[in-house]
């Protein structure tokens, strides 16, 4: 039996089996991460594992500047359970089969309502007297909560689960 598979497919398979097995504790949070990393890396920095990439930026930025670029809520304490979680939701997605598009949906606070954000133009009374936002698409507010985010993940998991 000659069963080929794409390099892709066996990275997925590979990603999915680490994320699984850090999950069931079998092997480390620290192993796990690294292994995502590289995959981050080999997949050419694929939307599906792009998350452990930035999660990698924000532990660097709170080491030496305390704070975060991409993942609100992470700390250096917290980070373990963190990246755990980011697992847990990698897995849940992958196994949904949630596209891109649906994965890159922003949360309005406003209008509570998952969407694909667009950008907005904003004024000011000084420099830059114009800039742009990203703003909800349905209703324009800028309180938006990005895809990032956990609770957006478990929102566009959750809507996925629905239809």
């Amino acid at each position: 039996m000659n069963i080929e598979k794409s390099e892709e497919d066996l990275m997925e398979n590979y990603a999915l089996t680490i994320a699984k097995k850090a999950i069931r504790k079998e092997v480390s949070i620290e192993y796990a991460f690294g292994q995502m990393l590289k995959i981050v890396s080999a997949s050419g920095y694929n939307y599906r594992y792009i998350s452990f990439y930035e999660i990698d930026e924000d532990l660097d930025y709170l080491k030496y500047d305390n704070s975060t670029l991409f993942n609100t809520g992470l700390t250096l304490e917290n980070s373990k359970e963190f990246i755990l979680e980011e697992m847990k939701i990698f897995v849940e997605m992958e196994d949904l089969n949630i596209p891109r598009e649906q994965r890159n949906k922003c949360y309005c606070e406003t209008c509570k309502n998952l969407n694909s954000p667009i950008t907005k133009n904003k004024f000011q009374l000084k420099k830059p007297f114009k800039y742009t936002v990203l703003a909800c698409g349905i209703c324009g507010s800028d309180k938006i909560k990005y895809s990032s985010n956990h609770d957006v993940k478990r929102r566009i998991i959750e809507q996925s689960k629905k239809e």
